[in-house]
């Protein structure tokens, strides 16, 4: 059966998965982004501003009407309102890395609390480990800038998701959806490793601190788990790195 690719389905998809975040507690009322990129067009959220009955201020709302396209130099398309301020970070990612077709921007409150102390998220859990190994912290520059969309396209480059210090996350993905699973994934190691650091009852830096020594167990575990998967299913699994 022969995917829909038409510009209504595509709308449609990327209001879908901008929906999702908002499921997922993944954004606020205002800000964040998702796209999706089809050849050398983009299909990303409109912005809110200026602020109206008629704006996205919340993704819970978002339907293929508050989907604009643009090309890849940010001219708009297509779309009454106007597309996402951030549209540079979007295409600077989409420009630097081709294989990449989706692009999800939250503002996710444990992965941005983290984001907040400038230190990088180095996961200690399994699957967020598996996947994303480390998500490095970017340096912040103004919103709308070519300097923001170089930092973030940069930080992206060899990783799925960074944290945006003081903003929030910023993900990848071959398709929007698994762009989504990255920022999902950072907001749960960031509400475990919060909680787990609570839990210590010491001070913030000296809880995460010790929090990055138990990430060693891990390797261990990982380096046996390679050679079962190896032995069973002939993958030859590569984690991540975390250094």
């Amino acid at each position: 059966m022969k995917k829909d690719l038409s510009k209504e389905s595509i709308k449609e998809h990327v209001a879908e998965i901008a929906r999702e975040t908002h499921r997922r507690g993944l954004c606020t009322v205002f800000g964040g982004g998702v796209s999706q990129r089809v050849g050398d067009k983009i299909y990303v959220t409109s912005t809110y501003y200026p602020l109206g009955e008629d704006s996205l201020t919340c993704f819970a709302d978002a339907k293929p009407e508050d989907i604009i396209i643009v090309d890849m130099n940010g001219k708009k398309l297509e779309g009454k309102k106007n597309p996402s301020w951030e549209t540079p970070v979007h295409i600077a990612i989409y420009k630097e890395q081709p294989e990449i077709f989706g692009i999800v921007h939250t503002h996710s409150p444990y992965a941005t609390a983290f984001a907040s102390t400038g230190l990088d998220l180095v996961c200690i859990t399994d699957s967020p480990r598996s996947h994303l190994g480390k998500v490095p912290n970017v340096k912040l520059e103004p919103c709308g800038s070519d300097w923001l969309a170089a930092n973030i396209a940069e930080g992206l480059r060899n990783c799925d998701c960074i944290l945006l210090q003081n903003h929030g996350v910023w993900a990848k993905g071959i398709t929007p959806r698994l762009a989504l699973s990255h920022a999902e994934l950072t907001e749960i190691e960031a509400k475990t490793q919060v909680m787990a650091a609570l839990i210590r009852m010491s001070v913030q830096t000296e809880a995460l601190t010790a929090l990055r020594k138990e990430a060693t167990f891990l390797e261990e575990i990982h380096r046996e788990e390679k050679r079962i998967k190896d032995r069973q299913f002939g993958i030859n699994y590569v984690y991540p790195k975390t250094e």
